[in-house]
């Protein structure tokens, strides 16, 4: 039984098409063939080279020479279509016994092939799982059908999904079968498709795209670059001082605060509703701040007056060890707060620093839980209000002390600006060395979070550029054997193509030149101004119309237009020569004035005297 179902197979080969070792007599040249073409009908000039016998051993392989530009090795390096270069995957399918006479194109179903990339010593193939991409993953050990709904048994008994579920295995592009003569007059069948060269996916495992060293290094540089006590520029174990009691003293911040204040509005826009009800409709909700809001939160703004009288002293870290027993040292609690015995016998399990930041919290709690008139304002609301006003004064702000700190880095800086009738001169920021702890932690885990949520959203691209990023195309066909069933056949390893890597999309040894027709002097005035034409609204108008560049750059530079232009719309025009020139001319500046820096002169322009072109 076993041997009658073998007897009905047709076995099939596919093999280097006959072309590429035609004029050899040897089948030196075994694997698929990949031909380049430098037009976009690249599909019609194939199959009329092909129909005209113009294909020989020499078209298939002198191109690869003028491609073996790779930093890492000698393989082809692959231009991409942005190049305005194409590639076609052609190999021959022949029946396996003696004479392999051509495949009978009745017999094929359907053919293809996939794209391999060799990863040092492990094969990787581009796996796609209902219809999304998930990148390069271990290849199968097996050659079977690479299309998992249509995977079929060796025998063929199991039959093809009659419905279209979306897309799971392997991802294929096809090749198409082309009947063919050689030059005596013996038929071939060819299988031949277009080589993309493109694509990209985005990760769903935002930790598998990131490098978990390169990782922990950011995560590292990231701490070291605010100053102590937010960050570790100043290395890690510092001591807490009594300055770090008042990050802002009456509106003015130090330089550590300033540059906390810079990162929490700059980077994170922290107190920005919108940026909050963005996140609102995900599932579940997510509040990318929500750490350092609550943070932000404790941290009170208080009249300098109360702050210096009152406060402060219910502040000082002097605190016994035993938690709920002992005020702090040196001070008798004018408010009555009472000690917590709930929290004693956990609290005897912390260590001695951790009691210290518990004490600090609690009895600060309690205190200004007794007494609301010494907590008169957060930071958070305060980074709300700035968010809330038309322009966010604290924008400015931070620019103007940017600069102030690059003329003298020990400048003193100016109040932060007031908001809602807020006058911050009259107010001093309360930290204690618990809430800087945990605005450290949860600024490493803040950055963690988008680090990794960026990781997501980038579209990482199909073909890399590193040293083991090397490419096989794997040709495969479907054909019906004797019984009628459809059955799957690789090409074997030596038919696979030539091992190549794949350009970056601004390799200078890739690009190809591309002309751009600059206009004469004389079209510069001429006719109308009626080539590239901007939609502009009213306020837009006004301000690029009103722009003073009498005094040069600064301050004046733009007029107040808030109130002109309400209800008109423009449409403006420009001379396309003009624009070419001014664009041109802007380059050229650009180009000499970083030749400064670069001395990239030489690889930036080359000018050649050119004959005119009649055509």
């Amino acid at each position: 039984m076993f041997g009658e179902a073998m007897t009905q197979l047709h076995a099939v080969r596919l093999k280097a098409p006959y072309f590429s070792h035609e004029n050899t007599h040897t089948d030196a040249y075994a694997n698929s063939a990949l031909l380049r073409y430098l037009d976009a009908d690249f599909i019609n000039r194939f199959r009329q080279q092909i129909q005209q016998g113009q294909l020989n051993s020499t078209d298939t392989q002198a191109w690869l020479a003028e491609e073996q530009h790779s930093v890492h090795d000698q393989k082809p390096v692959l231009r991409l279509p942005s190049h305005r270069a194409f590639h076609v995957v052609c190999c021959e399918a022949v029946c396996h016994r003696f004479g392999e006479p051509a495949l009978d194109p009745a017999r094929i179903t359907s053919a293809g092939f996939v794209i391999r990339r060799k990863d040092g010593g492990q094969e990787k193939a581009w796996i796609i799982e209902d219809g999304e991409s998930l990148g390069w993953l271990p290849a199968p050990t097996s050659f079977r059908d690479p299309d998992l709904d249509r995977r079929l048994c060796p025998n063929g008994v199991v039959h093809a999904r009659a419905d279209k579920p979306a897309y799971s295995g392997e991802a294929t592009h096809p090749l198409h079968p082309l009947d063919a003569y050689d030059e005596q007059g013996k038929r071939h069948t060819l299988l031949f498709g277009y080589l993309p060269l493109g694509g990209f996916y985005y990760e769903r495992n935002s930790l598998a795209a990131i490098d978990g060293p390169s990782l922990s290094q950011t995560q590292d540089y990231v701490a070291r670059a605010l100053p102590w006590p937010f960050g570790y520029r100043n290395g890690k174990g510092q001591p807490w001082l009594s300055q770090h009691d008042k990050p802002i003293v009456k509106g003015v911040p130090s330089q550590g605060m300033f540059e906390l204040l810079r990162l929490l509005v700059t980077r994170y826009h922290l107190g920005e509703r919108r940026l909050e009800e963005s996140h609102l409709g995900q599932t579940p909700p997510q509040k990318p701040n929500a750490g350092l809001e609550a943070i932000a939160t404790r941290l009170n703004f208080i009249e300098h007056r109360f702050f210096e009288q009152r406060v402060l002293g219910a502040t000082s870290f002097g605190f016994q060890t035993t938690f709920g027993f002992q005020t702090p040292l040196g001070f008798q609690s004018p408010f009555g707060v009472q000690p917590n015995p709930f929290l004693h016998s956990s609290f005897q399990l912390l260590t001695p620093a951790e009691r210290l930041h518990a004490q600090q919290r609690q009895y600060r709690a309690q205190l200004f839980q007794r007494h609301k008139v010494f907590q008169t304002y957060s930071l958070l609301a305060y980074l709300q209000g700035c968010f809330r006003a038309k322009e966010n004064p604290l924008v400015p702000w931070i620019v103007t002390q940017e600069a102030r700190l690059a003329t003298n880095p020990n400048a003193v800086l100016t109040p932060l600006p007031s908001v809602e009738s807020m006058n911050m001169t009259a107010f001093t920021l309360s930290m204690t060395a618990s809430d800087a702890d945990e605005l450290r932690h949860e600024l490493n885990q803040r950055y963690r979070t988008q680090t990794l949520a960026n990781a997501k959203e980038i579209p990482l691209p199909k073909f890399g550029q590193r040293a083991e990023d090397v490419f096989e195309v794997v040709p495969f066909v479907r054909a019906l054997n004797d019984g009628g069933k459809e059955q799957i056949y690789w090409a074997e390893r030596e038919a696979r193509s030539l091992a190549f890597r794949v350009a970056a999309p601004f390799d200078p040894e890739a690009s190809r030149p591309s002309l751009i027709q600059m206009p004469s002097l004389r079209d510069l005035k001429r006719g109308l101004a009626k080539g590239a034409s901007f939609l502009t609204p009213g306020d837009t108008f006004d301000m690029v119309n009103s722009l003073n560049t009498k005094d040069g750059i600064g301050p004046d530079l733009v007029k107040d237009t808030q109130n002109a232009g309400l209800g008109l719309q423009w449409i403006c025009s420009f001379s396309l020569p003009v624009v070419t020139l001014v664009a041109m001319i802007l380059l050229m500046i650009m180009v000499m004035i970083l030749n400064i820096v670069f001395f990239w002169l030489p690889w930036v322009r080359v000018c050649l005297p050119f004959p005119k072109i009649g055509k």
